[in-house]
Protein backbone atom coordinates (compact mmCIF):
# COMPACT_ATOMS: atom_id res chain seq x y z
CA UNK A 1 0.00 0.00 0.00
CA UNK A 2 1.25 3.47 -0.92
CA UNK A 3 0.94 6.38 1.72
CA UNK A 4 0.63 9.69 1.73
CA UNK A 5 1.51 12.36 4.68
CA UNK A 6 -1.23 14.68 5.44
CA UNK A 7 -0.32 18.65 5.19
CA UNK A 8 -2.55 21.64 4.50
CA UNK A 9 -1.05 23.43 2.06
CA UNK A 10 -3.46 24.90 -0.44
CA UNK A 11 -1.87 22.34 -3.11
CA UNK A 12 0.21 19.52 -2.66
CA UNK A 13 2.04 17.74 -5.36
CA UNK A 14 2.78 14.16 -4.36
CA UNK A 15 5.00 11.63 -6.49
CA UNK A 16 3.72 7.57 -6.38
CA UNK A 17 6.86 5.88 -7.81
CA UNK A 18 5.98 2.03 -8.92
CA UNK A 19 8.52 1.41 -6.56
CA UNK A 20 6.57 2.41 -3.92
CA UNK A 21 9.16 5.18 -2.31
CA UNK A 22 7.52 8.19 -1.71
CA UNK A 23 8.66 11.47 -2.05
CA UNK A 24 6.71 14.42 -1.45
CA UNK A 25 6.83 18.66 -1.36
CA UNK A 26 4.47 20.96 -1.08
CA UNK A 27 3.96 23.53 -3.85
CA UNK A 28 1.86 27.00 -2.81
CA UNK A 29 0.20 28.61 -5.78
CA UNK A 30 -1.14 32.39 -5.21
CA UNK A 31 -3.92 33.02 -7.68
CA UNK A 32 -4.16 36.68 -9.10
CA UNK A 33 -7.76 38.08 -9.42
CA UNK A 34 -8.16 39.32 -12.94
CA UNK A 35 -11.44 41.21 -14.64
CA UNK A 36 -13.26 39.30 -17.50
CA UNK A 37 -16.95 39.26 -18.95
CA UNK A 38 -18.88 36.31 -18.62
CA UNK A 39 -21.87 34.86 -20.96
CA UNK A 40 -24.14 32.20 -18.90
CA UNK A 41 -27.64 30.70 -19.56
CA UNK A 42 -29.51 28.44 -17.74
CA UNK A 43 -29.80 25.05 -18.63
CA UNK A 44 -33.41 24.81 -20.67
CA UNK A 45 -33.39 28.77 -22.07
CA UNK A 46 -29.90 29.94 -22.89
CA UNK A 47 -30.27 33.92 -21.96
CA UNK A 48 -26.89 35.51 -22.78
CA UNK A 49 -26.19 38.39 -20.55
CA UNK A 50 -22.99 41.16 -21.16
CA UNK A 51 -22.01 42.26 -17.73
CA UNK A 52 -19.47 44.53 -16.60
CA UNK A 53 -15.80 43.29 -16.43
CA UNK A 54 -15.99 41.74 -12.63
CA UNK A 55 -12.80 39.65 -10.89
CA UNK A 56 -12.98 35.89 -10.15
CA UNK A 57 -13.53 34.80 -7.36
CA UNK A 58 -10.92 33.14 -5.25
CA UNK A 59 -10.60 29.38 -4.95
CA UNK A 60 -13.51 27.83 -3.53
CA UNK A 61 -11.57 24.40 -3.04
CA UNK A 62 -8.54 22.59 -1.00
CA UNK A 63 -6.89 20.72 -3.58
CA UNK A 64 -4.55 17.94 -3.34
CA UNK A 65 -3.07 16.66 -7.01
CA UNK A 66 -0.95 13.24 -6.82
CA UNK A 67 1.56 12.75 -9.91
CA UNK A 68 1.88 8.97 -10.92
CA UNK A 69 4.54 7.69 -12.94
CA UNK A 70 2.16 4.90 -14.06
CA UNK A 71 0.22 6.05 -16.95
CA UNK A 72 -3.59 6.27 -15.53
CA UNK A 73 -6.22 6.35 -18.48
CA UNK A 74 -9.63 6.55 -16.07
CA UNK A 75 -11.41 6.14 -12.96
CA UNK A 76 -14.48 5.03 -11.74
CA UNK A 77 -16.01 6.81 -8.57
CA UNK A 78 -18.45 5.03 -6.46
CA UNK A 79 -18.31 7.03 -3.39
CA UNK A 80 -15.35 9.25 -1.50
CA UNK A 81 -13.59 6.06 -0.30
CA UNK A 82 -13.57 3.62 -3.20
CA UNK A 83 -12.26 5.36 -6.06
CA UNK A 84 -10.60 2.93 -8.92
CA UNK A 85 -7.91 4.57 -11.30
CA UNK A 86 -7.30 2.37 -14.82
CA UNK A 87 -3.46 2.17 -14.85
CA UNK A 88 -1.36 0.49 -17.35
CA UNK A 89 0.17 -1.39 -15.39
CA UNK A 90 -2.22 -2.25 -12.35
CA UNK A 91 -5.83 -1.22 -10.94
CA UNK A 92 -5.36 1.50 -8.39
CA UNK A 93 -7.73 2.44 -5.27
CA UNK A 94 -7.77 5.23 -4.08
CA UNK A 95 -9.42 5.42 -0.36
CA UNK A 96 -9.83 9.15 0.47
CA UNK A 97 -6.33 9.09 1.91
CA UNK A 98 -3.94 6.04 0.25
CA UNK A 99 -3.00 4.07 -2.85
CA UNK A 100 -3.62 -0.15 -2.99
CA UNK A 101 -2.04 -1.15 -6.05
CA UNK A 102 -3.55 -3.88 -7.79
CA UNK A 103 -1.41 -5.52 -10.49
CA UNK A 104 -2.68 -7.34 -13.68
CA UNK A 105 0.45 -9.41 -13.37
CA UNK A 106 0.46 -10.25 -17.48
CA UNK A 107 2.74 -8.35 -19.33
CA UNK A 108 1.03 -8.96 -22.62
CA UNK A 109 -2.34 -7.00 -21.50
CA UNK A 110 -2.59 -3.76 -22.49
CA UNK A 111 -5.18 -1.91 -20.89
CA UNK A 112 -7.07 0.84 -22.15
CA UNK A 113 -10.86 0.85 -20.91
CA UNK A 114 -13.03 0.12 -17.93
CA UNK A 115 -16.34 0.53 -17.04
CA UNK A 116 -18.36 -1.38 -13.96
CA UNK A 117 -21.72 -1.07 -11.89
CA UNK A 118 -20.39 -1.40 -8.33
CA UNK A 119 -16.70 -2.16 -6.42
CA UNK A 120 -16.62 -4.98 -7.24
CA UNK A 121 -17.55 -5.63 -10.59
CA UNK A 122 -14.98 -3.79 -12.69
CA UNK A 123 -14.28 -4.81 -16.28
CA UNK A 124 -11.07 -3.77 -17.98
CA UNK A 125 -10.50 -3.74 -21.59
CA UNK A 126 -8.18 -3.19 -24.30
CA UNK A 127 -5.77 -5.96 -26.31
CA UNK A 128 -2.99 -8.65 -26.45
CA UNK A 129 0.64 -7.31 -27.19
CA UNK A 130 2.20 -10.38 -27.02
CA UNK A 131 4.59 -11.78 -29.89
CA UNK A 132 1.97 -14.44 -30.55
CA UNK A 133 -0.47 -15.13 -32.97
CA UNK A 134 -2.71 -13.19 -30.54
CA UNK A 135 -1.12 -10.33 -30.71
CA UNK A 136 -3.51 -7.26 -31.41
CA UNK A 137 -6.82 -9.25 -30.24
CA UNK A 138 -9.47 -7.94 -28.09
CA UNK A 139 -9.04 -8.74 -24.45
CA UNK A 140 -10.94 -8.21 -21.47
CA UNK A 141 -10.42 -8.39 -17.37
CA UNK A 142 -12.91 -8.14 -14.41
CA UNK A 143 -11.79 -7.54 -11.22
CA UNK A 144 -13.95 -8.87 -8.28
CA UNK A 145 -12.72 -7.04 -5.41
CA UNK A 146 -9.60 -8.94 -4.55
CA UNK A 147 -8.30 -10.68 -7.74
CA UNK A 148 -8.31 -10.16 -11.97
CA UNK A 149 -10.24 -12.62 -13.99
CA UNK A 150 -9.39 -13.10 -17.70
CA UNK A 151 -13.22 -13.09 -20.14
CA UNK A 152 -12.27 -14.87 -23.15
CA UNK A 153 -13.96 -13.07 -26.05
CA UNK A 154 -15.28 -15.52 -27.86
CA UNK A 155 -15.08 -14.07 -31.59
CA UNK A 156 -14.92 -16.31 -34.12
CA UNK A 157 -13.71 -13.64 -36.82
CA UNK A 158 -10.44 -13.18 -34.92
CA UNK A 159 -10.55 -9.62 -35.92
CA UNK A 160 -7.98 -7.35 -34.47
CA UNK A 161 -8.99 -4.75 -31.90
CA UNK A 162 -8.74 -3.21 -29.07
CA UNK A 163 -11.64 -2.57 -26.43
CA UNK A 164 -12.11 1.47 -26.41
CA UNK A 165 -15.35 1.72 -23.85
CA UNK A 166 -17.10 0.08 -21.67
CA UNK A 167 -20.66 0.78 -20.03
CA UNK A 168 -21.45 -1.71 -17.30
CA UNK A 169 -25.07 -1.60 -16.64
CA UNK A 170 -25.48 -5.29 -15.04
CA UNK A 171 -23.77 -8.82 -14.98
CA UNK A 172 -26.09 -9.34 -18.03
CA UNK A 173 -25.62 -5.94 -19.84
CA UNK A 174 -21.83 -4.96 -20.61
CA UNK A 175 -21.83 -3.09 -23.46
CA UNK A 176 -17.88 -2.78 -25.00
CA UNK A 177 -17.11 -0.37 -28.25
CA UNK A 178 -13.66 -0.90 -30.35
CA UNK A 179 -11.54 0.76 -32.78
CA UNK A 180 -13.08 -0.71 -35.60
CA UNK A 181 -16.37 0.11 -35.44
CA UNK A 182 -17.74 -3.10 -32.82
CA UNK A 183 -20.38 -3.28 -30.76
CA UNK A 184 -20.16 -5.84 -28.32
CA UNK A 185 -22.90 -7.39 -25.87
CA UNK A 186 -21.64 -9.47 -22.83
CA UNK A 187 -24.06 -11.30 -20.72
CA UNK A 188 -22.48 -13.17 -17.93
CA UNK A 189 -20.33 -15.82 -20.18
CA UNK A 190 -22.16 -15.01 -23.81
CA UNK A 191 -20.94 -12.35 -26.83
CA UNK A 192 -22.82 -10.70 -29.31
CA UNK A 193 -21.15 -8.67 -32.19
CA UNK A 194 -22.15 -6.00 -34.44
CA UNK A 195 -19.79 -4.52 -36.49
CA UNK A 196 -21.47 -1.25 -38.05
CA UNK A 197 -18.08 0.53 -39.99
CA UNK A 198 -14.93 -0.72 -39.17
CA UNK A 199 -13.52 3.20 -40.36
CA UNK A 200 -14.77 4.01 -36.79
CA UNK A 201 -14.10 4.33 -33.39
CA UNK A 202 -16.92 3.49 -30.72
CA UNK A 203 -16.10 6.58 -28.44
CA UNK A 204 -18.48 6.61 -25.63
CA UNK A 205 -22.06 4.73 -24.53
CA UNK A 206 -24.57 7.02 -23.11
CA UNK A 207 -28.10 7.94 -22.54
CA UNK A 208 -30.50 11.08 -23.36
CA UNK A 209 -32.93 12.21 -20.81
CA UNK A 210 -35.88 10.11 -21.29
CA UNK A 211 -33.88 6.95 -21.02
CA UNK A 212 -32.82 6.06 -24.91
CA UNK A 213 -29.82 4.18 -25.13
CA UNK A 214 -27.00 5.27 -27.56
CA UNK A 215 -23.40 4.85 -28.63
CA UNK A 216 -21.26 7.40 -30.13
CA UNK A 217 -18.98 6.74 -33.17
CA UNK A 218 -16.13 9.08 -35.00
CA UNK A 219 -13.92 8.51 -37.59
CA UNK A 220 -11.06 11.19 -39.14
CA UNK A 221 -10.30 11.02 -42.84
CA UNK A 222 -7.15 13.00 -43.78
CA UNK A 223 -7.24 13.75 -48.21
CA UNK A 224 -6.67 17.96 -49.36
CA UNK A 225 -9.10 18.79 -46.38
CA UNK A 226 -9.15 17.03 -42.89
CA UNK A 227 -12.83 15.54 -42.40
CA UNK A 228 -14.56 14.39 -39.28
CA UNK A 229 -16.99 12.49 -38.76
CA UNK A 230 -19.67 12.05 -36.36
CA UNK A 231 -22.20 9.51 -35.67
CA UNK A 232 -24.95 8.33 -32.67
CA UNK A 233 -26.39 4.84 -33.07
CA UNK A 234 -29.28 4.15 -30.78
CA UNK A 235 -30.28 1.17 -29.60
CA UNK A 236 -33.68 -0.90 -30.42
CA UNK A 237 -35.54 -1.28 -26.84
CA UNK A 238 -35.40 -5.05 -25.89
CA UNK A 239 -32.70 -5.94 -29.11
CA UNK A 240 -29.28 -5.91 -30.04
CA UNK A 241 -30.32 -3.54 -32.85
CA UNK A 242 -28.66 -0.37 -33.29
CA UNK A 243 -30.19 1.87 -35.77
CA UNK A 244 -28.43 5.50 -37.14
CA UNK A 245 -29.68 8.21 -36.04
CA UNK A 246 -27.78 11.54 -36.15
CA UNK A 247 -24.68 11.90 -38.18
CA UNK A 248 -22.65 15.00 -39.20
CA UNK A 249 -19.47 15.84 -40.84
CA UNK A 250 -16.74 18.46 -40.57
CA UNK A 251 -14.06 20.09 -42.50
CA UNK A 252 -11.32 21.36 -41.49
CA UNK A 253 -10.99 23.70 -38.31
CA UNK A 254 -14.89 24.12 -37.98
CA UNK A 255 -16.43 26.58 -35.03
CA UNK A 256 -19.44 24.09 -35.11
CA UNK A 257 -18.01 20.55 -34.70
CA UNK A 258 -18.57 18.70 -31.92
CA UNK A 259 -16.61 16.99 -29.05
CA UNK A 260 -18.78 14.50 -27.59
CA UNK A 261 -18.67 14.55 -23.69
CA UNK A 262 -21.13 13.24 -21.55
CA UNK A 263 -22.84 15.15 -18.33
CA UNK A 264 -23.58 12.02 -16.07
CA UNK A 265 -24.47 9.57 -18.25
CA UNK A 266 -26.68 11.74 -20.61
CA UNK A 267 -24.78 12.50 -24.47
CA UNK A 268 -23.50 16.23 -24.17
CA UNK A 269 -20.69 17.57 -26.19
CA UNK A 270 -18.69 21.04 -26.50
CA UNK A 271 -19.60 23.42 -29.34
CA UNK A 272 -17.75 26.44 -30.54
CA UNK A 273 -17.24 26.81 -26.59
CA UNK A 274 -20.71 26.12 -25.63
CA UNK A 275 -21.86 23.10 -23.89
CA UNK A 276 -24.71 21.60 -26.26
CA UNK A 277 -27.21 18.20 -25.27
CA UNK A 278 -28.65 15.80 -27.18
CA UNK A 279 -31.63 16.23 -27.10
CA UNK A 280 -34.98 14.87 -30.03
CA UNK A 281 -32.37 13.69 -32.38
CA UNK A 282 -29.95 17.48 -32.30
CA UNK A 283 -27.51 18.73 -30.25
CA UNK A 284 -29.53 21.63 -28.21
CA UNK A 285 -27.09 24.58 -26.41
CA UNK A 286 -27.44 24.49 -22.90
CA UNK A 287 -24.68 26.62 -21.23
CA UNK A 288 -22.02 29.44 -22.90
CA UNK A 289 -18.95 29.71 -21.66
CA UNK A 290 -17.47 33.06 -21.43
CA UNK A 291 -14.99 34.09 -21.50
CA UNK A 292 -12.94 31.11 -20.86
CA UNK A 293 -12.07 28.29 -24.00
CA UNK A 294 -13.08 25.05 -22.50
CA UNK A 295 -11.05 22.22 -22.77
CA UNK A 296 -13.50 19.43 -23.67
CA UNK A 297 -13.82 16.73 -21.40
CA UNK A 298 -15.15 13.32 -22.20
CA UNK A 299 -16.90 13.49 -18.57
CA UNK A 300 -18.46 16.74 -17.30
CA UNK A 301 -18.25 17.05 -13.58
CA UNK A 302 -22.49 17.17 -12.08
CA UNK A 303 -25.67 16.56 -13.41
CA UNK A 304 -26.78 20.10 -13.89
CA UNK A 305 -24.69 23.50 -15.02
CA UNK A 306 -25.91 25.05 -12.13
CA UNK A 307 -22.65 23.93 -10.36
CA UNK A 308 -19.40 22.28 -12.16
CA UNK A 309 -15.43 21.82 -12.55
CA UNK A 310 -14.20 23.18 -15.92
CA UNK A 311 -10.59 23.06 -17.60
CA UNK A 312 -9.81 25.26 -19.80
CA UNK A 313 -8.08 29.13 -20.50
CA UNK A 314 -8.82 32.62 -19.98
CA UNK A 315 -7.21 35.50 -21.67
CA UNK A 316 -3.36 34.91 -21.46
CA UNK A 317 -2.33 33.19 -18.48
CA UNK A 318 -1.86 29.63 -18.67
CA UNK A 319 -4.09 26.16 -18.06
CA UNK A 320 -6.53 25.97 -15.25
CA UNK A 321 -9.17 24.62 -13.56
CA UNK A 322 -11.97 26.91 -13.13
CA UNK A 323 -15.65 26.64 -11.16
CA UNK A 324 -18.94 27.56 -11.78
CA UNK A 325 -21.47 27.88 -8.51
CA UNK A 326 -24.28 29.04 -10.53
CA UNK A 327 -23.48 32.85 -10.66
CA UNK A 328 -19.95 33.25 -10.49
CA UNK A 329 -16.84 31.82 -11.49
CA UNK A 330 -13.82 30.91 -9.49
CA UNK A 331 -9.92 30.06 -10.10
CA UNK A 332 -9.53 26.82 -9.03
CA UNK A 333 -6.13 25.68 -10.02
CA UNK A 334 -3.15 27.37 -12.39
CA UNK A 335 -1.19 24.46 -13.57
CA UNK A 336 0.97 26.61 -15.70
CA UNK A 337 2.32 28.07 -12.38
CA UNK A 338 3.28 24.41 -11.53
CA UNK A 339 5.11 24.60 -15.11
CA UNK A 340 2.66 22.47 -16.62
CA UNK A 341 1.29 23.47 -20.18
CA UNK A 342 0.29 20.79 -21.56
CA UNK A 343 -2.09 18.05 -20.85
CA UNK A 344 -4.65 15.91 -21.44
CA UNK A 345 -7.93 15.36 -19.43
CA UNK A 346 -10.27 12.52 -19.47
CA UNK A 347 -12.69 13.44 -17.12
CA UNK A 348 -14.01 14.90 -13.73
CA UNK A 349 -16.52 13.91 -11.20
CA UNK A 350 -18.54 15.13 -8.35
CA UNK A 351 -19.00 12.60 -5.72
CA UNK A 352 -20.59 13.64 -2.39
CA UNK A 353 -19.75 17.20 -2.91
CA UNK A 354 -16.12 16.33 -3.77
CA UNK A 355 -13.98 16.91 -7.12
CA UNK A 356 -12.12 14.36 -8.65
CA UNK A 357 -10.02 14.50 -12.21
CA UNK A 358 -7.28 12.82 -13.62
CA UNK A 359 -5.38 14.30 -16.53
CA UNK A 360 -2.16 13.60 -17.87
CA UNK A 361 0.83 15.99 -17.86
CA UNK A 362 2.36 16.77 -21.11
CA UNK A 363 5.60 18.48 -19.86
CA UNK A 364 6.93 15.16 -17.70
CA UNK A 365 4.53 12.18 -19.61
CA UNK A 366 3.43 11.74 -15.75
CA UNK A 367 -0.25 11.27 -15.15
CA UNK A 368 -2.01 13.28 -12.36
CA UNK A 369 -5.11 12.81 -10.06
CA UNK A 370 -6.79 15.65 -8.49
CA UNK A 371 -8.97 16.25 -5.44
CA UNK A 372 -11.36 19.14 -4.30
CA UNK A 373 -12.52 19.75 -1.10
CA UNK A 374 -14.90 22.66 -0.29
CA UNK A 375 -13.03 24.95 1.73
CA UNK A 376 -14.19 25.66 5.48
CA UNK A 377 -16.29 28.77 5.56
Amino acid sequence: MSSFNKTYFLYRLTFISKMKNIISFQVCIFTALCSVFIVSCSEDSPVTSNEDPYQFDSARYDWTLYSNSNWLLDFNAFDTSNIFLLGTGNLLKYDGVNFTENYYNDQSFDPLSMGSYDKDNIYIGGNDRSVSVNNGKPRLKKWNGSTFNEITINDSTNRLYQIFCIEAINENEIWMGSTKGDLIHYDNGNFEFLRIDSTFFIRMFGTDETGNSYAVATKTVFDSLTFNFFNIYKKENNQWKWTLEYSDVYTGYDLNEISPSRIKTEISGFRNNNIVKYRNNTFQEIFQVRPIVPYPLTQLSDTSTNYFLLPGISGDRGFEFFHWNGTKWSREIDLSQMGIYSQIISKVENVDGKYFTLFQNGSNGMSMFGVGVIKNK
